[in-house]
């Protein structure tokens, strides 16, 4: 049964992407949301985890694209601790255009 419903919606998710075009669609900074939390009790860390789950999630955006052709428009949740963005995340919003 398990089989049979991750067939279902693969097939799903591979038609949708079969019928839907390819718009202009990238980073949209304007979208971010920021979090912040301020705590002495948290130690105060550099951005380099930020930056680097920025860049593997554009990397993979790009991989998706250049596998697919579909491009989709996206935005990041930015989680900082005192002030500095420990962590990037790419909530998934596709953009379908019927």
């Amino acid at each position: 049964m398990k089989k049979f419903a991750m067939g279902i919606i693969t097939t799903i998710l591979f038609a949708t992407f079969a019928f839907t075009e390819s718009a202009d669609a990238a980073y949209d900074p304007s979208g971010d949301i920021h979090i912040n939390v301020n705590s002495k009790l948290l130690p105060t860390l550099s951005g380099k985890t930020a930056t680097a789950t920025f860049e593997l999630q554009e990397r993979f955006h790009s991989k998706l694209t250049n596998l697919t052709g579909i491009e989709l428009d996206y935005s990041y949740i930015w989680i900082g601790i005192n002030g500095v963005n420990v962590l990037a995340i790419d909530p998934p919003k596709p953009t379908f255009n019927f």
